[in-house]
């Protein structure tokens, strides 16, 4: 309901708004259209202009004669305000200043009066106020109100005789510990110990002997084959 109200209040506030600008715009037209009535009463007054006429039948009133003519006059133009003459122009001039109210000119204010007098009663809200029973409009009810009476009935029960555990013995403390597992800690630290041991000694060994190449001098790698050379000269000189 309160949507509804608030609603209503924005309504009705934006149509008031509305209407006061519309007001005010009719006025300005009005006291626009009165300024222009008196400028065009003023030049035919300078014209001599009495009554409405055109511009051709000023042309035809130069002419003299009695001789009546009838004239048909067909022209796109628009006419100036003046050729309406003094009379009918000071008539409208006077009617104008004379308005009090202009709501009668525009369409719109007669629709948004008709739009404001219905946001004076809200049916819908007023239904909503009428209202006895909430529960009969709530959705989802039933099942809640069926819930209600079935955690209402267990309440009520008794929970004295009833045995939700039933044990077949009670627990005893083991006889052997079950951690730490000593022999299995045993063998597979020997069997690491033993494969670190391995892989040191592999390890010390490649590098010992890496060693001893990069120290080994070049002249020992040469005294073979001079020895053989040298052999070899002896028993030449023998023979």
């Amino acid at each position: 309901m309160a949507t509804l109200i608030e609603n209503d209040s924005l309504k009705r506030a934006q149509l008031q708004d509305e209407l006061k600008a519309l007001r005010q715009q009719l006025k300005v037209e009005r006291a626009d259209r009165v300024a222009q009535l008196s400028e065009a009463i003023g030049i035919a007054k300078s014209l001599g202009i009495q009554k409405p006429t055109t511009p051709s039948a000023m042309g035809d009133s130069v002419r003299a004669g009695d001789v009546s003519l009838m004239r048909t006059e067909i022209n796109n133009q628009k006419i100036p305000l003046y050729f309406l003459g003094v009379e009918v122009l000071e008539a409208e001039r006077a009617a104008l200043q004379q308005r009090k109210n202009d709501d009668f000119t525009e369409k719109r204010i007669a629709q948004i009066a008709r739009e404001l007098q219905l946001l004076q009663t809200n049916r819908e809200v007023e239904m909503l106020n009428q209202r006895q029973n909430e529960d009969l409009f709530l959705k989802g009810v039933e099942p809640l109100r069926a819930e209600i009476v079935r955690l209402g009935g267990v309440s009520s029960m008794d929970f004295s005789a009833l045995k939700l555990v039933s044990v077949d013995r009670k627990a005893m403390n083991p006889t052997n510990p079950v951690k730490p597992k000593k022999a299995l800690i045993a063998v597979l630290g020997f069997m690491l110990g033993a494969l670190l041991g391995i892989l040191i000694v592999i390890a010390r060994h490649f590098v010992i002997q890496r060693r001893e190449e990069l120290h080994m001098p070049s002249g020992s790698m040469l005294q073979g084959p001079s020895c053989v050379s040298m052999s070899c000269s002896e028993i030449l000189l023998k023979d």
